[in-house]
C-alpha cells in the first residue's frame, strides 16, 4: 500500500476535479509511484529511475535541455537512452565512457557527476553545493547490478599531482592484488603494451602521468592521471655572512621539507636546520658560521 499521505493528496486532487480524466478511487493503491532512496524494499532500478526523475527528468526529456537521456519514470528503461547510451558531449577522455556503463561506475557519466563538486562536470549544474552520498551509493548499486564483466577500480597515484623540486617520487597503486599497472608519462590512455609499474619511480621533469590496471577476467580501470612539475632548486643570490650568520636565500617548493647541511671537507656532512617554507621563497640559515675557518654548505629535499 502507498503511504497514507500519498493516498489522501491522490484522493483530494481527484475529488477536487483537478484530474482529468478522473481515476478509479478503489485503484488509487495500485498505481506506481516513486520510491525514495532509503525504502529498502524497492529495487536498486526503481530507486534509482524515481531518484532520476525527481531530480533530473525537468531537464532531461524530450525535448529538454538535458541532452542524451530521458529522466522520467514513465520512459520505459529500455527507451531512455541510459544504459551503454553514447553521450552527447564529454567523455573523461576515455571513449569507453557512457551514461551507464554496467558494473563500470567510473566509466559511467551520470555516477561521476553525481559524486564530485568539480564546476566542470557537477550535476544538477545549479543549487547543489554538496553530494548526496545516498544517491551516489544507491546508483552505484544499481550500475553494479546490471551484469556484465565488471571493471578494475582505477589506480591512485602518490604523490598527488602539483609542483616538486628537483623530482618526485611516484607510487602506482591498485586495490586489487591481482592486478598489473600500466602506465605512460604523456598523458595518453595506457594499454598493456605501455610501461609495466614494478616499484615507485623519480620523476625529474614535467609530466603528465597516467595508469590503469589490468587483469584477465576484468575491464581494464578507467585511468587516473596526475600532473607533475618539477621545479630546479635555486640559490637566488650568493650567501651573506653578517655577525657570525650565513644566510642563503633559496627558490623551492612550498610546504616541502629542507634539510641545510654543513661540512669541512666536502666529505662529512652535518645537519643545521631542517626547513617547511610556507612560500616558494625561503632563507636557510646557519647561526654557527662563526666557528669555523671555513664551511661548505648544500640542501637536501626530503622525498
Amino acid at each position: 500500500m502507498p503511504p497514507r499521505g500519498r493516498a489522501v493528496s491522490r484522493l483530494a486532487l481527484n475529488r477536487a476535479g483537478l484530474l482529468y480524466p478522473a481515476i478509479d478511487e478503489s485503484q488509487i493503491g495500485g498505481i506506481e509511484q516513486l520510491s525514495s532512496l532509503t525504502n529498502a524494499a524497492a529495487s536498486y532500478v526503481q530507486r534509482a529511475r524515481s531518484y532520476l526523475d525527481a531530480n533530473c527528468a525537468q531537464c532531461h526529456q524530450l525535448n529538454g535541455s538535458g541532452p542524451t537521456f530521458d529522466g522520467r519514470y514513465d520512459t520505459p528503461l529500455t527507451n531512455q537512452n541510459i544504459v551503454n547510451a553514447i553521450l552527447a558531449k564529454g567523455n573523461l577522455g576515455d571513449p569507453a565512457t557512457r551514461v551507464v556503463v554496467p558494473s563500470d561506475v567510473w566509466r559511467s557519466l551520470l555516477w561521476v557527476r553525481m559524486n564530485t563538486n568539480t564546476a566542470t562536470l557537477v550535476m544538477p549544474p545549479l543549487a547543489r553545493n554538496i553530494i548526496d552520498t545516498n544517491a551516489v551509493q544507491i546508483m552505484g548499486d544499481w550500475i553494479n547490478s546490471l551484469g556484465g564483466t565488471p571493471a578494475l577500480a582505477p589506480p591512485s597515484i602518490t604523490p598527488a599531482a602539483g609542483a616538486f623540486a628537483n623530482f618526485a617520487s611516484v607510487a602506482l597503486l591498485t586495490n586489487n592484488g591481482g592486478a598489473a599497472i600500466y602506465y605512460t608519462l604523456d598523458g595518453t590512455l595506457p594499454t598493456n603494451g605501455s610501461i609495466l609499474y614494478t616499484a615507485p619511480f623519480l620523476v625529474t621533469s614535467n609530466v603528465v602521468i597516467t595508469a590503469s590496471a589490468f587483469e584477465s577476467g576484468y575491464i581494464n580501470s578507467f585511468a587516473s592521471t596526475a600532473q607533475f612539475a618539477i621545479q630546479p632548486l635555486l640559490f637566488t643570490s650568493d650567501g651573506a655572512f653578517v655577525g657570525g650568520q650565513f644566510t642563503l636565500p633559496v627558490l623551492g617548493v612550498a610546504e616541502t621539507s629542507y634539510i641545510l647541511q654543513a661540512s669541512t671537507d666536502l666529505i662529512h656532512w652535518t645537519p643545521i636546520s631542517t626547513n617547511v617554507p610556507s612560500t616558494n621563497s625561503f632563507i636557510l640559515t646557519d647561526t654557527n658560521a662563526a666557528g669555523f675557518p671555513w664551511r661548505f654548505y648544500r640542501m637536501v629535499q626530503l622525498p
